[in-house]
């Protein structure tokens, strides 16, 4: 049998693009200069970061292995001139960090797809897999915007810093080492 090789990236809207992503890590810390656009209407918002998850299954030595990433996309995020504060950076890593907490959730689930290919395959699991990706993605975009909605885009201080120490706890960072949540 072949090496099976699924990828399945979902992107807030769909579009091909040749500018790489930045994959979370624990030490993920965004700056300006990862927003490759200095517009946008701030009207409507004054930052905007383009972060998903994405996942691939394949296969080694006929057992199924499946990787779950977040990422942020440079080129299709932006900020006004005008904003560019720490605020508001800490705000957009908030979303950044909210895709990490989905990937997480992501992967434990799909570690039940990690069997034998061959039982893989018969149980046509990518299509239970691929299922559970819109499942947990759907999850994860309600959680981007009551994000926004409850911190009113980083400028109501005491939910974003309720939210900057919800998201430290569920990545593990005891420290609050991200987010420097103001006092």
């Amino acid at each position: 049998m072949k090496p099976l090789l699924l990828i399945i990236s979902l992107l807030f809207t769909v579009q091909e693009t040749d500018t790489k992503e930045i994959k979370w890590t624990p030490d993920s810390y965004l700056t300006w200069d990862a927003f490759s656009r200095r517009t946008g209407p701030p009207e409507l918002y004054k930052a905007f970061s383009y972060t998903g998850i994405s996942y691939i299954i394949d296969s080694n030595e006929g057992q199924i292995e499946v990787e779950v990433t977040p990422y942020f996309m440079p080129e299709e995020s932006w900020v006004h001139i005008d904003y560019l504060n720490e605020e508001l950076l800490n705000h957009e890593q908030g979303h950044f960090d909210i895709a990490a907490v989905y990937a997480k959730v992501l992967e434990l689930e799909m570690m039940k797809f990690e069997i034998d290919v061959d039982a893989f395959m018969e149980r046509d699991l990518a299509k239970k897999a691929e299922a559970l990706f819109y499942v947990v993605f759907a999850e994860m975009d309600d959680c981007q915007k009551r994000y926004d909605a409850e911190t009113k885009h980083g400028t109501e201080v005491e939910n974003q810093a309720r939210w900057d120490r919800w998201l430290d706890q569920k990545l593990g960072r005891s420290d609050g080492s991200v987010h420097n949540s103001p006092k």
